[in-house]
């Protein structure tokens, strides 16, 4: 098979880290797919997320998604957070497991 595409871009859904901060407002909230997912940055997890860095980043973040860019992870950590790196499969499981969780006020 031919591939049409071989950008790293078509590979990942890229993000960037100014606008991860913008949506997800609140200090220390931990960054992952089901995060990104619930504020509409993403739509499903076909593909593994990697955040690129520009932008200034002041709150203490925990981004726990598929890479990282360098200046990203930079950021991430000057403003005091943690950059993990996960499998797309580790989120997955985490996304299920959310989802699965019951919601407040809805048990017998």
């Amino acid at each position: 098979g031919i591939s049409t595409d071989t950008s790293v871009m078509s590979q990942h859904f890229a993000i960037l880290v100014d606008v991860v901060a913008q949506r997800l407002v609140d200090d220390g909230v931990i960054v992952d797919c089901t995060a990104l997912l619930a504020v509409g940055l993403i739509k499903n997890l076909n593909k593994p997320v990697k955040v690129l860095g520009d932008g200034e980043l002041t709150k203490k973040l925990t981004v726990k998604l598929q890479g990282f860019s360098k200046t990203a992870k930079d950021a991430i950590e000057k403003a005091g957070g943690k950059a993990e790196v996960i499998t797309l499969k580790e989120a997955r499981v985490s996304l299920k497991k959310t989802l699965s969780e019951p919601v407040e006020g809805t048990e017998e």
